[in-house]
């Protein structure tokens, strides 16, 4: 496996207080040393692993446990709750899963875990993820959490050039950038603001005007935007990097440089999102690659084991109480034989920058050499009813539907006097339920990622792999 498909481990990062505590146990020792350091990788234009002097905040302590035997991933929820996690075994089964078999990976496999819980246990609780990694099978342990974009993101304009009269109004255009005067003939006379943008669906720069990218002319100097910052819209800015900015005015043309103020990461939500607080991140906001070594030379035999707990969404107020921020759950077919938008995976040609997401919590076996020896992948999944969970359950996956639609029978939750009618037996949704209509988790529709009114294709092409796309969108703040 090369460095480059690494690309797509992150950085788990430890953050007690919000949505995850994040502890890790070597089972090896009494004391902290160099052995136990962790590595992370920062940029995906560098992939190489670099050690810390020690363990960062965050990453436990060593003890001496008992031996690990099993690259395994278990599941601790609260007391008295229907819970299950197991590993994919027949497509005959619901989602592949009887809700028995453990979750667990031997050498060369790629095992596909599900957990399963009742959605309002769900949303209430949370859950707990522990694996455990002997040091017989794996040398260092990599861990990719959940997190998904909440707002397109893409390339920022590489320059930005215009002209304005006295009164800071915008003129015709005189402004050069590296001796050119941009035109692309879509604005008589020149008389608006240029941005200088490179074309990931044919790897070209090229002027665009402010008409073009969002709809009408400029009309004074501070309508200079990036496509990607929403701070104008109760949102974050996304926009990373800096810019020319080439202004004409009664005394002539001054060039200077200018920082966007962004970060890609700032349109990403989800758990690996939380975790960014102690330990090293890339430049763009998001998690490096998340590296630990599993062998301690002093207790070669022993192994690591690190646990991760997922807060309750109720209580994630900040970000909107969305289920989805707990439940990753979903299928091929009710995404276009793909995984769900927010989390596919989308490049830049030009800044080599990698804008991925995570859809598992992804836990990889490595060797000394960064070679992944097994897998284990896990999504969580919610259940719309009671009832047909308990089928699951007493069918060993044979039967029961996680997604039962229609309504529940009167009285409901939201309507106790029955006067509304009945709700719906889905309270809460997934990635499969999320259709893009607003219906699901205060979902927001980004029209050519950043662009306002429509765009044509050639423009919607700025951004390659990005149509218009359903985003969640930014919580209210």
């Amino acid at each position: 496996m090369s460095h480059l498909q690494f690309l797509k481990l992150f950085c788990a990062r430890f953050f007690p207080s919000l949505a995850f505590i994040f502890s890790i146990l070597f089972l090896a020792g009494c004391s902290v040393t160099n052995d136990t350091a962790t590595n992370t990788v920062g940029t995906s234009a560098s992939p190489t692993a670099t050690p810390t002097a020690t363990p960062p905040p965050g990453t436990g302590q060593v003890t001496s446990q008992s031996n690990i035997t099993t690259f395994q991933v278990s599941l601790q929820s609260a007391s008295g709750i229907n819970s299950t996690i197991s590993k994919w075994t027949s497509g005959s089964l619901v989602g592949g899963v009887d809700g028995v078999t453990p979750c667990t990976a031997t050498l060369n496999e790629d095992a596909l875990c599900v957990v399963d819980m009742d959605e309002l246990d769900l949303y209430f609780r949370g859950y707990t993820l522990t694996d455990t990694v002997p040091s017989s099978l794996c040398a260092y342990r990599a861990f990719t959490p959940y997190f998904y974009a909440i707002a397109p993101v893409g390339n920022a304009p590489l320059a930005v050039a215009y002209t304005v009269d006295a009164n800071k109004s915008i003129a015709a255009n005189t402004s050069t950038v590296g001796g050119t005067l941009p035109s692309n003939g879509a604005t008589p006379n020149n008389v608006d603001i240029w941005y200088l943008i490179f074309n990931e669906a044919n790897s070209t720069l090229g002027w665009w005007t402010h008409k073009q990218l969002y709809g009408a002319l400029a009309v004074k100097d501070t309508d200079v935007k990036c496509p990607f910052d929403y701070t104008g819209s109760n949102g974050k800015n996304c926009c990373q990097g800096t810019y020319t900015l080439a202004v004409t005015n009664t005394t002539g043309q001054t060039n200077t440089q200018v920082a966007w103020g962004g970060k890609p990461g700032n349109c990403f939500e989800g758990p690996g999102m939380d975790l960014l607080t102690t330990l090293p991140i890339r430049s763009d906001g998001l998690p490096a690659v998340y590296v630990t070594n599993a062998i301690n030379p002093a207790l070669p035999s022993a192994g690591l084991s690190t646990s991760i707990t997922i807060s309750p969404p109720i209580g994630n107020t900040t970000k909107g109480q969305r289920q989805i921020y707990a439940a990753n759950y979903y299928t091929l077919a009710a995404n276009g034989a793909d995984v769900p938008t927010a989390t596919r995976v989308t490049r830049s040609a030009y800044t080599r920058a990698s804008m991925d997401s995570s859809v598992y919590f992804d836990y990889d076996c490595l060797d000394a050499a960064f070679e992944v020896q097994s897998r284990i992948r896990v999504l969580v999944r919610r259940w719309s009813t009671n009832t047909e969970f308990q089928k699951f359950l007493a069918s060993k996956g044979l039967s029961g539907n996680p997604e039962l639609a229609g309504n529940e029978t009167p009285p409901t939750h939201s309507d106790p006097n029955n006067t509304n009618g009945a709700g719906p037996n889905i309270d809460f949704c997934n990635w499969d339920d999320w259709t893009g209509t607003g219906v699901c988790d205060n979902t927001a529709t980004f029209t050519n990622f950043g662009f306002l009114g429509t765009a044509t294709a050639a423009q919607a092409g700025l951004w390659q792999d990005r149509g218009t796309f359903t985003y969640l969108g930014f919580p209210p703040q």
